[in-house]
């Protein structure tokens, strides 16, 4: 073999060589901020207080969204009665913004109160619904988290945080 061919091959052999270190190292970094993660999203304390809220709590952080959603088909997405969850703790959103009774919808003050309870989007195009928009491709995938949570907060891009906290559905 001659002399380039040589250099050539020991070039060649130390490319891998440093792609794969690099290959394991950023697999090694990887697997350490997914157990960091997971570690303080279980370690939180105010997490854990979810599974032992007393139905008082709940109530107490559901009157916001109650005094305007009077009529949904469950009080939560666990009907069983086990799990004890307020809205906020699922979809975010701010329940201390109470409607008063018998406030007309058409008013700005409904509008005003309706604003600050709910988390609204980025995009105008996607306000006043309700669900996981349809045919709106990568508007959705540009939206901020905290407006996902509230509308879904079952989307794999927040269920870390809210599904899966508290050790509710952790894995």
């Amino acid at each position: 073999m001659d002399k380039t061919a040589n250099i050539a091959t020991t070039r060649h052999r130390n490319v891998k060589r440093a792609a794969a270190t690099l290959l394991v190292t950023l697999s090694a970094l990887g697997v350490s901020l997914l157990f960091e993660r997971r570690s303080h999203a279980q370690s939180d304390p105010q997490q854990h207080e979810l599974l032992r809220q007393s139905q008082a709590d709940v109530d107490r952080k559901n009157s916001g969204c109650v005094s305007c959603h009077t009529s949904t088909d469950e009080p939560s997405m666990h009907p069983t009665g086990t799990v004890r969850l307020a809205c906020t703790d699922c979809h975010g959103g701010d329940s201390t913004a109470t409607l008063a009774p018998g406030t007309n919808s058409k008013t700005p003050d409904y509008e005003q109160i309706k604003n600050r309870a709910h988390v609204l989007p980025s995009d105008s195009t996607l306000a006043g619904r309700s669900g996981n928009p349809q045919r709106l491709y990568t508007k959705w995938l540009r939206e901020g988290y905290e407006y996902v949570r509230f509308v879904n907060p079952g989307d794999l891009r927040v269920a870390a945080e809210t599904c899966g906290t508290a050790g509710c559905h952790a894995s």
